[in-house]
């Protein structure tokens, strides 16, 4: 493996000098962010609307920022402005009402309101001849 390495380095010594620096910036970067707590996980489920099924939703929402005393998070709608759904803590899941449409999105962000993630919930098609979900919603009001 040595001499791998000695005859990669002796052929193409600017390329290998590039990558080594390129993943050590990178490297600190990360760091950086983890440590100053610019990073956090969030998840949507389900994150996908079966248009055929629903227009609306109710999911399940979980989030973990580490390195932060309180999340806020929010939710959009497109069209829409963002309005606060919940101050938390760092740590947490709650289920939404079936008030999620296609194209939602759920934002968490750290106390001084900088997005730390953003997951939105797509549509999946019922397919060609199947009904639009307005005109199902229509059938079925009394």
């Amino acid at each position: 493996m040595r001499s791998r390495f000695k005859s990669l380095f002796g052929r193409h010594p600017v390329l290998v000098v590039s990558v080594l620096l390129l993943g050590a910036v990178l490297m600190v970067l990360g760091t950086r962010l983890f440590f100053k707590g610019g990073v956090a996980l969030l998840t949507v489920l389900p994150d996908r609307i079966d248009q055929c099924a629903s227009p609306n939703i109710a999911v399940e929402v979980s989030w973990y920022a580490p390195r932060q005393p309180f999340v806020k998070i929010y939710t959009s709608h497109l069209g829409e402005p963002t309005q606060l759904w919940l101050s938390s803590a760092a740590r947490g899941n709650a289920k939404t009402g079936a008030w999620v449409t296609d194209g939602s999105s759920i934002v968490i962000t750290d106390p001084q309101g900088r997005t730390l993630a953003r997951r939105t919930v797509t549509s999946v098609d019922c397919g060609p001849g199947a009904p639009h979900p307005e005109q199902v919603a229509a059938l079925a009001e009394p």
